[in-house]
Parts: structure tokens; C-alpha cells; sequence
């Protein structure tokens, strides 16, 4: 996991001196890493507490960091059917805007999934065991990416013409279901989206990738 923390320090700190920034950001990545991925939330399964309390993190995070939410704490809620059964994931939004009159309007999106594949029931030698699938890499790593990017455009607003939307993204083990649900049903200017930067997996980059 070490080696996910320098990994995640080299993305953030090769954009921070593009916003006017230098400063060291591996303590603040290892913190969201180390809380999505813990037992406690036990693998964020999409509509378990752990993905709920997850979402709550970064919606926290987001709000602490001086961006405008678009969603509640409890997030934008959607419901999956599957199988005959039910469930309510979410989706966390918040906003930069752009400083430009004409082009705020615009936007860049830059998104993360919260959720993981959660955790399993194992019986080893007759005894039942949790066995917890934590995502510190998938996708806690594009979470805290992007948590720590967004405070950086937040502090440097007046270098963005165009508005930047981030979004924490649930159920994306769900068929990408709240992608989806964020592109048809709960962001009415969807065509001016000039760009998506998904930050998925981000710990895999090193000097081959």
C-alpha cells in the first residue's frame, strides 16, 4: 500500500504547481486511502452503509474544502433493481465555478466511483469467515485523487473559465449505474459537459504506465 501512496503523491504533486500550489500531499491521500479501504466500511459494497459512509467522507471533504455541493450529505439518492431485489446507492456532486461570464456554463467534469465489490462470506474448516474486499486501488485511489484535486481548483478558482464538477460516483459494480444516473437523470446541462476525466485506479501508474 506504501507504494499506492508515492504513486497517488507523484499524480498530485506533477498538478499542483500548475495551480499555484506546492505542497506535499502524500499525509492527505494515505488519510482517504486508509478510510475508504478500512474494514469498517467493509468493501463499500454499492447500497451498503460502507458505500453510505463512504459517500458522507467525501461529501464532508468536498464541503471542508470550500466547493458548492449539488447534493446532500446523504447524496443524490437512485435505486437499482436486480435480481427481483432492491437497493439505494448514491452520487456526491459539488461545483467550481468558473470565473468567466461566458464560458461558466461550461463544464468540466472530473469524477471517481466510491463504491468496491464489498465483502464474502467464507466457510474454512467449518468456521465462517469475513473476508472484507477493501479497493484501496479500487477505486479509494481515484477517490482521494480527487479529493485532493478538488481542493486545489477550489483555492485557485480564478484560473478556471469554465466551472469544474466533481462527482463521487455509486454503484459503479452496479452496471456503472450511477454514471448513468448522473448523465440522464440528475444533471439537466449534460450537453455542455466539455470534458470527463475519470480517475479510476489511479496507483496502477508507474515509469511503464
Amino acid at each position: 500500500m506504501r507504494r499506492l501512496f508515492l504513486l497517488l503523491s507523484v499524480a498530485l504533486c506533477a498538478v499542483s504547481p500548475l495551480l499555484g500550489q506546492n505542497v506535499s500531499v502524500e499525509e492527505n491521500l494515505e488519510r482517504h486511502v486508509r478510510y475508504l479501504s478500512s474494514e469498517k466500511l467493509e468493501g463499500r459494497k454499492a447500497g451498503s452503509d460502507g458505500e453510505r459512509e463512504a459517500a458522507e467522507y467525501v461529501y464532508d471533504r468536498l464541503k471542508g474544502s470550500g466547493l458548492e455541493m449539488l447534493s446532500s450529505r446523504q447524496g443524490q439518492d437512485f435505486s437499482i433493481v436486480l435480481d427481483g431485489d432492491s437497493l439505494t446507492s448514491r452520487n456526491v456532486v459539488a461545483i467550481v465555478e468558473g470565473y468567466d461570464s461566458e464560458l461558466r456554463d461550461e463544464y468540466i467534469v472530473v469524477g471517481a466511483n466510491i463504491d468496491n465489490i464489498g465483502s464474502n462470506v467464507l466457510t474454512i474448516d467449518g468456521k465462517k469467515s469475513l473476508q472484507v474486499f477493501p479497493g484501496a486501488d479500487a477505486n479509494a485511489s481515484g477517490v482521494a485523487c480527487m479529493l485532493e484535486l478538488a481542493e486545489r481548483v477550489a483555492s485557485a478558482s480564478f484560473l478556471f473559465r469554465r466551472s469544474v464538477v466533481f462527482v463521487a460516483f455509486g454503484a459503479k459494480e452496479m452496471g456503472m449505474a450511477g454514471s448513468w444516473y448522473f448523465v440522464n437523470r440528475a444533471f439537466s446541462p449534460i450537453s455542455a459537459v466539455s470534458l470527463m476525466i475519470d480517475l479510476n485506479m489511479v496507483g496502477r501508474g508507474g515509469p511503464k504506465n
